[in-house]
């Protein structure tokens, strides 16, 4: 059986921890019960895991970010697939399904051809982790020119995102990007009646 454990410390720093049987001889030592080493052990367990969440989410971020000024410098299907594993799915009611990185990749490819210029501005996000796996929501702002017609249009799309995430080998990458268009019109004319909103 494990016997209680002594800490010598001086009695005006003396703390005494919730939950944990203490005494106090009068040598100035403190006796703590063995529980205490269990809880000792819970407190580093618990500070290690919320430490790989802060960091997790601000590796999601970057993920999310550097996604996003690919997206601005024309797609590159060579940078931004990396980013996604390969069972990854793309998604949106009007830019396609695309299911696989060779499918997202293909994608990237051609919607440049389209969306000539863009600021993929985004905000608002929400991160869960949960271990080697996550979630996130984000909006998006998005100024953009799209060519129509063999015309170049300005447009302004605000879009939301529904995002999950694995952590492999370390990295975190995109195993799924559900992107609802809240509405796509032209820099001129209101947006108002075309709204679409994520259920």
């Amino acid at each position: 059986m494990i016997g209680p454990a002594i800490v010598e410390c001086s009695f005006s720093t003396l703390v005494d921890f919730p939950g944990v049987a203490t005494k106090r001889p009068a040598s100035g030592s403190v006796i703590i019960d063995p529980a205490f080493l269990g809880v000792k052990g819970k407190i580093a367990m618990d500070l290690e895991t919320r430490i790989d969440r802060l960091e997790s989410i601000e590796d999601i971020k970057k993920l999310k970010h550097v996604y996003m000024g690919w997206c601005d410098l024309g797609y590159p299907p060579d940078k931004l697939g990396p980013l996604f594993t390969n069972e990854a799915v793309w998604t949106s009611a009007v830019f396609g399904h695309h299911a696989s990185r060779a499918a997202i990749e293909e994608f990237f490819g051609g919607i440049s051809a389209q969306i000539v210029f863009a600021a993929h501005l985004a905000m608002n996000f929400i991160i869960d982790v949960d271990g080697d796996t996550a979630k996130g929501t984000w909006r998006i702002l998005m100024p953009c020119t799209m060519m129509e017609d063999g015309e170049k249009i300005s447009r302004w799309i605000l879009g939301d995102y529904d995002e999950e995430y694995v952590r492999k080998d370390g990295k975190w990458l995109f195993s799924k990007i559900d992107f609802v268009v809240n509405f796509n019109v032209p820099a001129t004319q209101s947006w108002a009646g075309q709204e679409i909103v994520r259920t």
